[in-house]
Order: structure tokens, then C-alpha cells, then sequence
């Protein structure tokens, strides 16, 4: 299933419709576009304060292999804080075979939060708030930022994640919006300069 863009509206109905625990797992994965099944892994190990409320996390995208770092703070730094530290040193641990919360289960909460919310669940899972934190940081820091973030190899993967806000939301393959259009012609027209110059040196 493809996910779809959510609205910091519907991104806020589902919140509204998790208890802490649960919700701040959501939470980190829109704050720092890691993967639900990244975030499931983060181990009391992988954690630490770096001052003034805030805390880094350390972890290794399960999909690519690459390790990253992240910053949290505010609220979701201090909920974070306060998790009691689980079996393995998982935060979201379980009683099942790898130690910790699974991605379905995980999926399942949010699917049954969106109910919950009266949202229309075609299109919604929690990849969804990896989109919406990239749609976020290529609005306040550009796509290369995005890319970064995400730790995409080129920027035409993070276009599909940090763009998705174009596209009508409860379509994901819905045409791109006449009023944001000229979004894509600015990308169109870097990507033809940064190729023009490659094949020019």
C-alpha cells in the first residue's frame, strides 16, 4: 500500500487518538523522519542528553544499513526521558522474539487511531509522517536538506517524499495541483542546470 500525504490536521486527529506511550513513537518519526521500524529499535544505549532538553539519538536505517544522528527536544525530549527502559534496553519492548514493539503492531495502532478520527484510512500508515517531515524541512530548508535528512542517494528519491504535499491528499497518485506547479518547474530547472554543467566539466 502506498502511503499517502497527511495533513497536520489528520496528523493531529490521530495523535489525539493515541495515549503517550504509543503516540510518541509517532511523534519522533514526524520530528525526525526516521522509519516506524527505526524507531521501534532505539535502545536506552542509543540515547543520551546533550543539554538544555534536548536529546540525541543515535541509530542504523534498518533498510540501507546507514547510521545517522538526530536531535529531539521539547516535549517529545522529556517523554522520551521518562520511558522505562524495556527488555534488551528496548524503550518499546515486548515480549516477542526481537525484544521490541513490531513494525504491524505499530501500524495497527496508528490504523485504529485514524478510525478513531474519522479519517479516511485509504492511503494512511505511518511512512506517511516520514513524507510529512520532509514536506516540512524542504519548505523551511530546501530539498537538499530533505535528502539529507532522509539519507536519500539522489535527489529525485527525496522529491517523491518531500513534494508529496502537490499531489491531492487523499490520492496519492492524483494529479499534480495547477496552484503549485511552479514548484516542479523550479526543481525541473535545477536538476537540467546541475546536468548541464556535469556534462560540461
Amino acid at each position: 500500500m502506498k502511503s499517502r500525504y497527511l495533513t497536520d490536521a489528520e496528523i493531529a486527529l490521530i495523535f489525539a487518538n493515541l495515549p503517550t506511550e504509543r503516540r510518541l513513537i509517532f511523534e519522533i518519526s514526524l520530528a525526525t523522519g526516521l522509519r516506524i521500524g527505526d524507531v521501534l529499535k532505539i535502545r536506552a544505549r542509543d540515547v543520551r542528553s546533550v543539554g538544555r532538553g534536548e536529546m540525541l539519538i543515535k541509530f542504523t536505517a534498518e533498510k540501507t544499513g546507514k547510521r545517522g544522528e538526530c536531535v529531539l527536544n521539547g516535549t517529545i525530549s522529556k517523554h522520551l526521558f521518562s520511558l522505562r527502559r524495556g527488555k534488551k534496553g528496548f524503550l518499546w519492548a515486548s515480549r516477542s522474539k526481537s525484544g521490541h514493539i513490531t513494525r504491524q503492531t505499530a501500524w495497527n495502532w496508528f490504523k485504529a487511531a485514524a478510525k478513531a478520527a474519522k479519517i479516511e484510512i485509504k492511503g494512511v500508515s505511518p511512512h506517511a509522517l516520514r513524507k510529512s517531515f520532509a514536506v516540512k524541512l524542504r519548505h523551511e530548508r530546501g530539498i537538499e536538506a530533505a535528502q539529507r535528512a532522509l539519507q536519500h542517494t539522489n535527489c529525485a528519491q527525496t522529491a517523491i517524499y518531500a513534494y508529496s504535499d502537490i499531489y491531492a491528499g487523499a490520492d496519492p497518485y492524483a494529479p499534480v495541483l495547477w496552484c503549485q506547479i511552479d514548484e516542479l518547474i523550479d526543481l525541473l530547472r535545477e536538476k537540467l542546470i546541475q546536468r548541464a554543467k556535469k556534462d560540461l566539466s
